[in-house]
């Protein structure tokens, strides 16, 4: 299903916004003064409900459908078109980039981490939530009835392992952070009789929140 039947079904929300809001209230990082940069807004509400709190955020996205509800519904923010791996903004512009669960729908990860790094201050923070590539995988086989589908909608699940390495390589270091992500939003996604279990109980994560930091060349 598209954005636009999304929002026309009244789902908004394409991210689990409270374990969102947990996350940035469990790391403490950000600060008034920072300048902070949302990639892949979708229909604003984390850009707003920062924005509320009075900080300084701007949320991108590549999809008119969402970024027309955001501007709509959200009027107090700054919203612009642009993708993930072609930031159009100038070196040093930020203090803190944000993404979540739009990492795993970028092609080319390698130029929107450079990208990132690039508009990152020194000592900047990068934070995150991706989908474990090792549990979206068999749900998505599973939902879809199809070995490759999910290819078309999530090209770049990753590992733990495949994640550091990938930030890593390109100047970063990185935080592992734990988030409960069993709540309401989950329990309505997955389909019976996945809903029931409390994956978080056995060790199991589903996603991964990191505190991603741009360190010194």
């Amino acid at each position: 299903m598209g954005y636009k039947q999304d929002l026309e079904k009244g789902k908004v929300e394409r991210s689990n916004l409270e374990a969102n809001k947990e996350f940035l209230r469990k790391i403490n990082i950000l600060d008034k003064k920072y300048k902070i940069l949302e990639i892949g807004c979708g229909a604003g509400s984390m850009t707003s409900y920062l924005t509320s709190l009075g900080y300084n955020v701007i949320g991108i996205d590549m999809s008119n459908d969402l970024l027309d509800y955001a501007k709509k519904n959200h009027k107090t923010c700054n919203f612009m078109k642009m993708s993930g791996d072609k930031l159009k903004f100038k070196d040093n512009s930020f203090d803190v980039v944000l993404s979540f669960d739009v990492l795993e729908h970028i092609l080319n990860l390698e130029k929107h981490v450079k990208e990132v790094k690039r508009v990152l201050k020194e000592g900047g923070y990068y934070l995150l939530q991706t989908p474990n590539k090792w549990t979206s995988l068999p749900y998505s086989i599973i939902k879809d009835k199809s070995f490759s589908k999910w290819k078309t909608y999530h090209p770049s699940l990753q590992s733990n392992v495949s994640l550091k390495k990938l930030f890593k390589n390109n100047g970063f270091s990185v935080e592992f952070i734990d988030i409960n992500v069993y709540n309401d939003f989950v329990k309505k996604k997955l389909f019976f009789p996945l809903s029931l279990i409390n994956f978080n109980k056995f060790g199991i994560k589903s996603n991964f929140y990191a505190v991603v930091r741009n360190e010194p060349d």
